[in-house]
């Protein structure tokens, strides 16, 4: 869109000179059509090895008649521009190629108000074309920088979300081995106890077998402290299937076994019994530490 407004503003230049000229003549208006079409061309040709000889071609042509200086103005911005968008012995060449056409005018033109006016337009045109590539290449380093900048924060969200889905699982595991903590100290504190003081009632009532009356009661002890043990290693075993979940476990998994970006999707419809969660975290234990080695 600027190059077609620059040509635009350029082709009014031309037409100003063709009428500071005096009497346009045909070969005028033949040179000013060559010209648009040159430029025209340019605008397909971009990045070509080849576009900038179209150009070339015209202004060392007509460089031998002073009718091609009212559309030269656009064939220096098209050879300018292409230049500029190519390798540094383009740039060279461009160079050349317009002081030559600027010094074959200069003497060929006998009118000097013209021909500085021409050289003017010309020297505009070559600035107009640089001031547009150059946005042009800011542009693109702009597109660039947001392009990665807007990757780079799409991976930190996604690094984000990750460490905040591994926190959660890092604060419930601790909640389950709490859990499984308390459990086992349960089990290992009162369940000893329990179990002790069965025996001995059981001792008591071998000891006690010719007195009915304190078997009675002794066995009335022993059935209620039976039923507390049993109660008790109920709530103990509950309490450690509970602590083992099993997407808890393969995601803890996946953040310890020291291999880089592992992914952990475990949906179930239900949560598996703890029998099956413990078969099935060993396995991917297994499968995680030969992976890694």
């Amino acid at each position: 869109m600027r190059v077609l407004v620059d040509k635009g503003a350029l082709l009014c230049g031309c037409l100003l000179l063709a009428l500071l000229v005096g009497q346009v003549k045909t070969a005028t208006v033949i040179w000013l059509i060559a010209a648009v079409t040159v430029a025209g061309l340019s605008m397909t040709v971009d990045q070509r090895r080849w576009g900038i000889a179209v150009p070339a071609a015209y202004l060392l042509v007509g460089a031998l008649s002073t009718d091609s200086v009212t559309g030269a103005p656009l064939v220096v911005y098209a050879l300018a521009r292409l230049g500029a968008l190519g390798t540094r012995s383009e740039r060279m060449v461009t160079v050349a190629v317009c002081i030559l056409f600027a010094a074959l005018m200069a003497a060929r033109v006998q009118d000097m108000p013209v021909l500085a006016l021409a050289l003017a337009v010309c020297a505009l045109a070559a600035l107009l074309a640089l001031r547009t590539v150059q946005e042009a290449e800011a542009r693109r380093s702009l597109h660039v920088v947001r392009d990665d900048l807007r990757e780079k924060v799409l991976t930190l969200q996604d690094m984000n979300a990750q460490l905040l889905q591994a926190q959660d699982y890092e604060l419930r595991a601790a909640a389950l081995a709490e859990r499984t903590r308390i459990a086992r100290e349960i089990h290992d504190g009162v369940g000893h106890l329990l179990t002790r003081l069965l025996l001995q009632v059981k001792a008591l009532q071998v000891v006690h077998r010719d007195e009915p009356g304190v078997v009675a009661d002794l066995a009335t002890l022993d059935g209620g402290l039976g039923e507390a043990l049993d109660s008790m290693r109920r709530s103990v075993h509950a309490l450690s299937d509970d602590g083992e979940e099993l997407a808890t476990s393969l995601n803890l998994l996946g953040s310890r076994c020291g291999i880089e970006s592992v992914r952990v999707d475990c949906s179930t419809e239900a949560e598996p019994p703890a029998a099956v969660a413990r078969c099935v975290v060993a396995v991917v234990r297994e499968a995680l530490t030969n992976a890694a080695r």
